[in-house]
């Protein structure tokens, strides 16, 4: 169902969707059996807990995923479970692969079949077409300069960074997320400067700094 929400807050989100059901449902069964390593965290980390109601944060090697994807019917969804395994798996690929060419994979609409590999598909499994609403959100403009550079052209030339290498850090959530163009992304994984969250600002190796012309989700 539709929960409340801030839409100034969350500008790409149409809507968020709450799943409920009770902890002896099938449901809870089956998850609890499908994210077991989890789960089996949470549970030993929250028994040490005084305060039952503090919330826990699950470090990277333990986590799992269930990813929402819509479809083109109202209120019907693909759900997706992703695994501490496959997690793992998706690391050891990520290491082999460069930076760009990981956004690139996640970048792809419909992979042509000539590409559709092992290391594609578990790389794909963790895109949740965030970059393409944060495109529209910005009319494809570049956060940092806020040109639009295909406009006369009347293309969508634009591209998504990710501010925490993906490749590290499997993170592809809107929060780790920029709309730039591909002048400054080349130049960002050319020079690898240092991205300050608290000013929102590039610092460059050599000193210069750079903040963004456009910013309304981070």
């Amino acid at each position: 169902m539709n929960i409340k929400f801030d839409k100034e807050k969350y500008p790409t989100h149409n809507d968020l969707v709450q799943i409920r059901y009770t902890a002896n449902s099938e449901i809870a069964k089956t998850l609890r059996l499908i994210f077991n390593r989890s789960f089996t965290y949470l549970k030993e980390q929250r028994a040490l807990l005084e305060n039952k109601r503090r919330p826990l944060s699950v470090p990277l090697e333990n986590r799992e995923y269930l990813v929402i994807y819509m479809t083109d019917f109202n209120n019907i969804f693909n759900l997706e479970c992703i695994t501490s395994d496959e997690v793992a798996d998706t690391l050891k690929i990520t290491k082999e692969i460069n930076e760009l060419e990981l956004e690139q994979i996640l970048l792809m609409q419909d992979t042509p079949s000539f590409l559709e590999t092992e290391k594609t598909t578990k790389i794909r499994k963790l895109d949740r077409k965030i970059t393409d609403r944060l495109k529209q959100h910005y009319q494809y403009r570049c956060q940092i300069c806020g040109q639009y550079i295909g406009e006369k052209y009347d293309a969508e030339i634009i591209h998504s960074h990710h501010i925490d290498y993906f490749s590290t850090s499997l993170n592809n959530n809107a929060n780790n997320i920029l709309i730039v163009c591909p002048n400054h992304h080349g130049i960002i994984h050319a020079t690898n400067p240092q991205f300050d969250r608290n000013t929102k600002r590039f610092i460059y190796p050599n000193g210069y700094e750079e903040g963004l012309e456009l910013n309304v989700h981070l």
